[in-house]
């Protein structure tokens, strides 16, 4: 039985892909900063904080695969928060993992995030970088892809983009909150945007364990392979809950320069900004992935459909 290392195992996507690998017959060992009581078949959880290099003294096997999930991914923390949990984290990972004899790869979760900077983009490719990084977590994500790829250890970055699905408490939980006071809608709700449900995120992940070594240190985006409007998404979200969200039609490069200025306000006085310009962009903008590379080499394709994805996480939804 292959032995997998999973970090982030306590978050959204941690929980989908601990259960995803364990239906596959893997041995999974979760780690994660939550105090967690869990008993399942097959599963270890330990309770560690990987930013301190320390912790990795509570692991006593080798692994055969390690998924690397953990990571700071809100756009509104500082930057020494960012360093902590993306690059002092990764870079502690890397070093357990050369000391792993039986390690064949690390499955590394990355961000498009560090493609976009507050603009419309369509069909990206992985190699269409900007370098500007809109955010720390975009900077330091892509620094975390750095330490990875250049630790000489075999690898490959997934870069799924708006993961949402059960156990999210983030992306359409945060839509649905302020569904009541009024969505932002810029530019009618017309711009087209890529999502990923979660499950589509562990195939993605299975098949990349499972991928021949002439793909180690390759990068591929991940998404449910048919872009959206906006406007649709929010229409899918709104019959699968039986609500009607309410919308405030605004302009868009206004509020992207009042939401600058809060960032640069907040950054002087060393607060956490209410709205970033990152956020509005993404709902200000096209962006959407091209993944033609993680179907010809992985044989990639999405398990759900948006609308199946968004579905089933109506169902967990009306539940939690």
């Amino acid at each position: 039985m292959k032995k997998i290392l999973l970090t982030g195992a306590s978050g959204f996507l941690g929980i989908n892909t601990r259960d995803f690998l364990l239906e596959k017959g893997y041995f999974v060992v979760g780690v994660g900063r939550k105090d967690i009581d869990i008993k399942i078949n097959n599963y270890k959880y330990i309770r560690a904080d990987l930013s301190n290099e320390v912790e990795f003294l509570k692991f006593d096997m080798d692994f055969d695969y390690i998924v690397h999930c953990a990571a700071l991914s809100t756009d509104d923390a500082f930057f020494n928060d960012y360093r902590k949990s993306n690059i002092v984290l990764t870079k502690n990972l890397v070093d357990f993992a050369k000391k792993n004899r039986n390690l064949k790869r690390i499955i590394n979760i990355s961000t498009p995030s560090i493609y976009f900077n507050c603009d419309s983009k369509e069909n990206v490719c992985e190699k269409d970088i900007f370098g500007d990084f809109v955010n720390c977590y975009a900077e330091t994500k892509y620094e975390a892809e750095k330490i990875i790829r250049n630790s000489k250890l075999n690898n490959i970055t997934l870069r799924p983009r708006a993961i949402y699905g059960e156990y999210d408490n983030t992306l359409l939980p945060r839509l649905i909150k302020i569904s009541k006071r009024g969505i932002p809608l810029f530019k009618n709700g017309n711009c087209n945007a890529d999502f990923t449900y979660v499950k589509n995120v562990c195939q993605a992940i299975y098949l990349a364990i499972n991928a021949s070594d002439e793909f180690n240190n390759n990068s591929y985006n991940v998404t449910d392979g048919r872009p959206l409007k906006l406007k649709d998404i929010f229409e899918l979200l709104e019959l699968e809950l039986g609500e009607v969200f309410e919308y405030k039609k605004l302009n868009y490069k206004l509020v992207l320069i009042v939401a600058s200025t809060i960032e640069y306000i907040s950054r002087l006085f060393k607060i956490r900004p209410i709205v970033t310009k990152y956020a509005i962009s993404v709902l200000g903008n096209s962006q959407t992935l091209d993944i033609s590379n993680i179907k010809n080499d992985l044989n990639y394709k999405p398990i759900y459909t948006t609308k199946e994805g968004v579905q089933n996480f109506a169902k967990w939804y009306r539940t939690k």
